[in-house]
Parts: C-alpha cells; sequence; structure tokens
C-alpha cells in the first residue's frame, strides 16, 4: 500500500476520514488480517474479522455508527491499494486509465452498481469497481458514500461518472 497523496490537511478531513486512513495505512502491517477482509463474501464474514473490530473501536465517537456499514468500508478498504484524493470514486470509475481510451469501468457496470441497495450488493459492486481500477481510488469519498448510501449519493456518483465519461453507453 501506498502512502495517500496528501490533498488537504488533516485539520480539514473529518475525524472518521483520518481514523479511517490511518486504520488503512495500519493495515498494510497485519497482512493476515488483510487478506481474510479481501476474501470476505459477506458483511457478517467482515464482522468476524480483527481488522474490522480494529476499525470499529477507532470509528466509536464517529458519526459512522452503524456496523454493518462500517464492516462495508473495512472489507472495501482492504481492496484499496492507494488512496487518490483528488477525484471522486465515481469520476475515477469514469475516467480512463493512464495509457488508455476507455473508463475504468463500463457505463453498464456502473448503472449496475447504481442499483445495489443492499450492504452485501454493495460489496459485491464496489470491490469490482476498485479491482477495475487498479485499487487506485478516493477512500474516504468512497467510505463516505457507501455508509450514506442513498439516492442522494447515487445521483452525486451519477453526475461526477458521466462528467469524467460523456460518451459512457
Amino acid at each position: 500500500m501506498n502512502q495517500p497523496d496528501k490533498q488537504s490537511t488533516p485539520k480539514e478531513q473529518p475525524a472518521q476520514h483520518r481514523q479511517l486512513l490511518d486504520w488503512w495505512e495500519q493495515l498494510e502491517q497485519n497482512r493476515g488480517d488483510r487478506a481474510a477482509l479481501r476474501r470476505a463474501s459477506s458483511i457478517e464474514q467482515v464482522m468476524f474479522n480483527p481488522g474490522f473490530h480494529r476499525l470499529w473501536h477507532r470509528l466509536t465517537d464517529s458519526p459512522w455508527s452503524r456496523a454493518e456499514r462500517v464492516a462495508l468500508i473495512a472489507a472495501l478498504g482492504a481492496r484499496v491499494k492507494h488512496h487518490d484524493p483528488r477525484k471522486s470514486f465515481a469520476a475515477q470509475l469514469g475516467s480512463p486509465p493512464s495509457g488508455r481510451e476507455k473508463a475504468a469501468f463500463s457505463g453498464l457496470r456502473f448503472r449496475r452498481l447504481l442499483q445495489a441497495s443492499q450492504p452485501n450488493e454493495l460489496l459485491q459492486a464496489c470491490s469490482r469497481a476498485i479491482t477495475m481500477c487498479d485499487g487506485r481510488v478516493n477512500l474516504t469519498n468512497l467510505a463516505e458514500s457507501v455508509y450514506w448510501w442513498s439516492d442522494r449519493d447515487r445521483k452525486s456518483w451519477a453526475f461526477d461518472y458521466y462528467e469524467a465519461n460523456p460518451a459512457a453507453d
């Protein structure tokens, strides 16, 4: 895992974002937990992992108080190789990776991702999306969105994705 790109000072970030990034950086030292979180195919499996509980305890006093959603964030965070805060997660999905002409994530896959309504569906769809971005994503933006996942987030993602990729199918 590479160090996150520093776009803003820690004072500007919400506390839960700082806690998430600290946990994510420490997860690199605990490869067993990271691997187990990556292998988890359900939110329930994530909740059995000590790596999830370390994140959960860090976030005790934060607005992120729903265990199921924090488990989703832990599972997705374990799949991220590099935190890149320069664009939103959805804009990263719509942007072509360097050396390619097409977006990292097709329009059809993106629309399917937007239809996900349950945490396990989001886990599968976002895991695939992270893989398609070679693990280089805006972790804090992704986490904030999947924690609150609502119609507002879906609309915001649609605007960001299609702005980055106006020719999407």
